[in-house]
């Protein structure tokens, strides 16, 4: 006689349910004849799960089991002597870690966890069976390369002492693949569909998060803004439809760090559609910053090339993010750009969220100003209350003035930071204006110019904002009222604005300016015509024109409606009718 667990195996994680529970699924093979079979897990009672075992294999579930970690003991109920044990089976926290190399492990030394008691696990793409989790994680290229030292050892160590339950990790990370770029991470790619395999492989029963650290190979290739957000929602809504156990699973994603240099519009494309999706899509959520991780004493693209130092601050803000939004931690994301405002040579910016106070006000890293375009320096920096700096520019700006933080590799070790237990510099931002203020005649025509402060809006039919902010990029918005007709509107955009899908026939679009610092409405109009137009440099703008929201009287018809009181009007009563409508000045004949 003997019996044979086939799952789970050693070190194997269940993920728990909201009240710390979990169901074990067992699966084995037998010899004999068993008048029933059951099972214990970590010192607890045991229970049948076979009632009348027969055909020489068994199937069946430990229910509602508590969270730990311990020995799975499986054994002949008549003759307890019958027995297979398995060592190291966890309820605790499991997590699908994805993207490429960073997320793979590519530290040029090996990480390993601490816990006095517990054992965290991994199921790892290239061995296909769970183990004890130990670098290397992943693998660095499609060819099967090994990584190398990787952060998940460090957030296994953060996890395990904050919520004394065991960890796992289904890593399934490869070095060098792409999603937007080269498909491999959409559906139908290999990693795609290799991630969701390993997932089924595993036996896990549900997954708490995956985390998502990818977006290199989009660098590299000049992958737009638009086309990595696109992507990244459209992969994530595809796994939680094709695997059942991450139907619902939300996605954390880390923004990505250094990628060699490549030219700065195309390392902020991909931040900033990754912040994109923590704004936008309800299933993403913000992961940790790098941008400020200097990798320029490693081969300036992986953690831990140049020191163990950088791994460790990139494992501290997972586990910070982690933390907050599965665990109820207090700490969460970064500060964020509020608004900025500028008088002559000085702009003061102030941000929001984050643990105050802000540290490192008086430091320049990171930041960056352009005045049509040609940067001015930052030539000090000072604190403005706990959440915000005064920035002294070294000379006044007398065109299109755009502030940027983060940007490329601008913030490489800089300062300014916030106060959580494992800081976090502001998330970056690119391009933002400065408001000033501007004087406002009978009507209203400029060159965007968002120094003196300036903005457009885009709403539905309902007057509801759509997209994720204004239009950014307008070159040109001019506004003309008209008493005896409808006004006009026109303005021209950038073609590759981040809201540019928003920009349709009938859309309303609503232009505001700081005039005397107030925020006045300065025109508003709806959609009726569009044009593209393509610049000498090469850039493609868009013009839009239409008129002003008298244009949605014609949306509505009045069917025979009767003007009058069936007696009919003079000339003149009508006109003084009208006359007592118009504002105070005009005169009618």
């Amino acid at each position: 006689m003997a019996i044979t667990v086939t799952t789970p195996s050693d070190y194997q994680i269940f993920q728990r349910d909201g009240n710390d529970l979990a169901d074990i699924t067992i699966t084995g093979t037998y010899t004999g004849s068993p008048v029933a079979i059951e099972a214990s897990f970590n010192g607890g009672a045991y229970a049948t799960i076979v009632a009348s075992p027969s055909g020489g294999t068994f199937s069946g579930t430990l229910t509602d089991q508590d969270a730990g970690q311990g020995t799975l003991t499986v054994r002949f109920t008549d003759t307890p002597a019958t027995l297979d044990t398995v060592a190291y089976v966890g309820i605790g926290d499991v997590f699908a870690v994805m993207g490429q190399s960073n997320a793979a492990g590519f530290g040029d030394n090996n990480q390993v966890y601490s816990h006095a008691t517990l054992k965290a696990s991994m199921w790892k793409l290239d061995v296909g069976s769970w183990g004890e989790l130990l670098d290397p994680t992943g693998i660095i290229d499609t060819g099967g390369t090994q990584g190398k030292g990787s952060v998940w050892p460090i957030v296994a160590t953060r996890h395990m002492a904050s919520q004394g339950v065991p960890v796992g990790f289904i890593t399934v990370a490869v070095g060098g693949t792409g999603l937007a770029s080269t498909g491999q991470w959409a559906q139908g790619g290999a990693q795609y569909e290799d991630a969701l395999a390993e997932i089924a492989a595993s036996g896990v029963n549900d997954v708490k998060a995956i985390l998502w650290f990818q977006g290199e190979d989009e660098v590299q290739d000049g992958i737009s803004q638009t086309a990595y957000q696109t992507a990244l929602s459209l992969m994530l809504d595809n796994m939680q439809a094709d695997s059942p156990v991450l139907a619902g699973v939300k996605l954390m994603a880390g923004q990505i760090g250094d990628r060699n240099g490549e030219p700065r519009e195309d390392l902020d494309a991909i931040r900033l559609a990754i912040q994109n999706r923590w704004n936008n899509d309800a299933d993403i959520l913000p992961g940790p910053l790098t941008y400020d991780i200097n990798l320029d004493d490693g081969d300036q693209v992986h953690f831990g090339s140049g020191s163990d130092s950088e791994l460790t601050t990139l494992a501290n803000r997972w586990w910070r993010m982690i933390s907050y939004y599965f665990f109820s931690g207090s700490q969460g994301r970064a500060p964020r750009f509020s608004g900025a405002t500028r008088s002559g040579t000085q702009v003061t910016v102030t941000f929001t969220g984050g643990v105050s106070p802000l540290t490192g006000q008086t430091s320049i890293i990171g930041w960056r100003f352009t005045d049509n375009g040609t940067p001015i320096s930052v030539v000090s920096a000072a604190a403005s209350g706990t959440n915000g700096v005064v920035l002294t520019l070294a000379s006044e700006p007398t065109g299109l003035g755009l502030l940027s933080f983060g940007s490329s590799t601008d913030a490489h070790d800089t300062l300014l930071l916030d106060s959580g237990t494992y800081p976090m510099p502001p998330e970056p931002f690119v391009n933002q204006a400065t408001t000033g203020s501007v004087s406002l005649g009978d009507s209203f025509s400029a060159t965007y110019d968002p120094a003196f402060g300036f903005y457009v809006d885009i709403e539905d039919s309902s007057g509801t904002k759509v997209g994720s902010g204004p239009l950014q990029t307008i070159s040109k918005w001019r506004y003309t009222a008209r008493m005896d007709r409808a006004g006009t509107i026109d303005f021209e955009v950038a073609a590759n604005d981040a809201q540019i899908a928003n920009v349709t026939n009938r859309a309303v679009v609503r232009a505001h300016a700081l005039l005397n610092g107030t925020w006045t409405e300065v025109g508003a109009g709806v959609i009726d015509t569009l044009s593209v137009v393509p610049g000498s440099d090469g850039a493609v703008s868009l013009q839009a024109s239409g008129l002003d929201l008298i244009r949605e009287l014609s949306y509505r018809g009045v069917g025979q409606l009767e003007i009058g009181s069936g007696t009919g009007a003079t000339h003149n009563s009508a006109i003084q009718t009208i006359g007592a409508l118009a504002p105070d000045g005009w005169s009618f004949t």
